[in-house]
């Protein structure tokens, strides 16, 4: 039981140094931390243990969920940061926008429709 944590743990925080995206964390988040994940299974069944199993096995548990959701955190803001960045970047050699100034008065308008 104990390899079987330090292998999803392993696994988990080599997939999640590996996603570029928002959307592979969240994905890996389900599947290492969800309701129906591995992970989730183990911690659910720490009650069928001994005591001194459970002594063993909870702590590694909840020290392994812990960095994983600690990982998933630190990758997400090093995401936001990069998005951040790119949206930030202006390109100065590109031409500028003309900007519209004012509009007619009704009237002049309406003078200039009936000249012609």
């Amino acid at each position: 039981m104990l390899e079987k944590i330090k292998k999803i743990k392993d696994k988990a925080i080599e997939g999640i140094n590996k996603a570029k995206s928002a959307e592979e964390l969240e994905t890996l988040r389900i599947d290492y931390l969800g309701k129906k994940s591995e992970f989730n299974q183990i911690l659910k069944g720490l009650k069928d243990l001994s005591d001194e199993e459970k002594k063993m096995v909870g702590p590694l548990a909840n020290e392994s969920k812990t960095e994983i959701q600690t990982a998933l955190e630190n990758k997400m803001g090093e995401l936001e940061d990069l998005i951040d960045m790119e949206k930030e970047w202006i390109d100065v050699t590109a031409p500028g926008k003309k900007i519209k100034k004012g509009h007619y008065h009704p009237l002049s308008i309406v003078q200039k429709g009936s000249r012609e």
